[in-house]
């Protein structure tokens, strides 16, 4: 009976003894000891995860990485593996293209429990063979050719739901109404079934308590990127108790891993009520299993996490930025009145129905949507990359093979040298001096960079096109009790930028259907 006592002291002493060598070597003989950064977060990964729970609103790591900046100048160590640098410039070394192995950091690949899907896939030959189908399918011409229809016809519904709301005088949730306008864009497109988000603001934003599920349990699952796998092996009820953000992640998991082949949804199954709209002749699941994949590739549990991804990713920032987007065309009259007077050249009568490549021609309404994403920075966190067989050099610093090195993309759009007054929402910049806009895009990375940069970037602006035009071409409108610094700008950030919590979101009211 007395080896008891002695095993578990024996284990307290070695267990405090390990993690004191631990401190010491991330200290003093790790291959980052000498890189400049404040000592706390070098000695533990923890420190981000508690200044992402419980600093402020939440959400304060990024802006915590910042202020290191501010001090210890463009490079930092912000984790015991992890180098952060701040230099617009050097965003195509560390983003590179082809000829450069880049691994994606497994904390953040991992993060979303989706290891099959392409934004999961750390392995940087596996991602490349993962990512061509999926980018074939949202590239520029494909969106054109099979895509744009769907994407008017779900902007032309949101006129529909718009023009009720003028006819009862009604205040409009623009988070609901862009959700749901994104939502059921993407899903028609890429499955061939929506959730009719648009016709049920309540549903919209249940759904939107999916994205905010996320975001909550981020931080935990940066840290223990095993979590989500587990968690699917036990039931759900008791997380519903103990930390209920986990639990509607892992039903929606549920919900998609339930469905056996994504090609044999056959109407609803989830909690939203998802219903079929098209044969699927053309959906992104098709594409898939039409490629040139090894069948491995195609098994039903790699589908249903390449389409979580697609829609934690995909719907969810463009709401976002069309919500950004509107408030400033709507805040501004003379830019709304700008941008009215360039949709009228090419929809004389609002009701007219416009091409892609129409609509790619404006020069103001592009440079909305730019200056939209630029003032935006809706995917306000860290992209960290690995180069596991390349020495990394920035500057008079070497960075070892191996090792985590990140940047903030969307940060690189509020950097004076390139954007003067970057808090100013200024579409002209845009329209600019070719040498002066060159200048700014070589910095401006809204969907990141190279081969790990969005997929569907393309699909993305289209929808933007799409939806300011048949919005701003057919109404007029008003504020209601929408404050910038409160209710739009990002203030914290786990994944998504976030406006302060005490903020209720964009609302607007139609004052005229023209």
């Amino acid at each position: 009976m007395a080896v008891a006592p002695f095993l578990v002291l024996w284990f307290v002493v070695s267990f405090v003894l390990y993690q004191v060598w631990l401190v010491i070597y991330r200290l003093c003989f790790h291959p980052l000891a000498k890189f400049p950064g404040p000592k706390l977060v070098a000695t533990t990964f923890w420190w981000e995860c508690i200044q992402d729970l419980f600093a402020g609103q939440g959400g304060e790591f990024m802006n915590q990485v910042e202020a290191m900046h501010d001090r210890y100048g463009p490079i930092v160590r912000v984790t015991p593996d992890e180098v952060h640098i701040k230099d617009p410039e050097w965003a195509t070394v560390l983003y590179a293209g082809p000829g450069h192995i880049r691994d994606k950091d497994p904390s953040l690949a991992h993060a979303a429990g989706t290891a099959d899907g392409t934004f999961g896939t750390v392995s940087h030959d596996i991602h490349r063979r993962r990512r061509a189908p999926v980018s074939s399918y949202f590239s520029k011409s494909s969106v054109a050719k099979h895509l744009f229809d769907k994407i008017w016809q779900r902007s032309e519904h949101m006129c529909d739901v718009l023009r009720e709301h003028h006819r009862r005088g009604t205040v409009v949730s623009g988070r609901a109404t862009f959700l749901g306008w994104s939502n059921d864009s993407l899903r028609e497109c890429s499955f061939g079934e929506r959730l009719d988000l648009l016709d049920d603001p309540a549903k919209a934003m249940a759904f939107d308590d999916v994205f905010k599920a996320f975001a909550a349990v981020y931080p935990i699952l940066k840290q223990c990127e095993w979590m989500i796998p587990f968690a699917l092996q036990l039931p759900i009820a008791p997380f519903r108790y103990i930390y209920k953000p986990l639990a509607t992640l892992l039903t929606v998991h549920v919900e998609y891993l339930s469905q056996n082949s994504p090609l044999g949804y056959q109407g609803p199954k989830d909690q939203f009520g998802a219903t079929q709209v098209s044969q699927r002749q053309h959906t992104l699941f098709h594409a898939l299993t039409a490629s040139s994949l090894p069948e491995d590739e195609k098994r039903p549990t790699r589908m249903a996490h390449e389409g979580f991804e697609i829609l934690l990713a995909g719907s969810d920032t463009t709401a976002r930025t069309m919500g950004i987007a509107a408030y400033h065309v709507m805040a501004n009259a003379p830019i709304k009145q700008r941008l009215l007077e360039e949709l009228k050249t090419v929809m004389p009568d609002p009701e007219d129905t416009v091409e892609l490549k129409v609509l790619e021609s404006l020069p103001f309404l592009n440079a909305v949507i730019k200056e939209s994403l630029r003032i935006g920075k809706v995917t306000d966190h860290r992209l960290s990359l690995v180069a596991p067989y390349e020495t990394l050099q920035y500057k008079e610093w070497t960075i070892p093979a191996g090792t985590r090195v990140s940047m903030t993309p969307t940060r690189n759009s509020y950097d004076e040298k390139y954007f003067p007054d970057p808090y100013r929402f200024a579409p002209e910049r845009w329209l600019q001096s070719e040498d002066q806009v060159a200048a700014m895009n070589r910095v401006f990375m809204p969907f990141a960079h190279g081969r790990r940069g969005c997929l569907g970037m393309h699909f993305a602006q289209a929808e933007l096109r799409a939806g300011l035009a048949c919005v701003f071409r057919r109404f007029d409108f008003e504020l209601v009790d929408t404050i910038r610094e409160r209710d739009i700008d990002h203030s914290w950030a786990h994944i998504a930028g976030e406006p302060d919590k005490r903020g209720k979101g964009l609302r607007f009211r139609v004052t005229r259907a023209y």
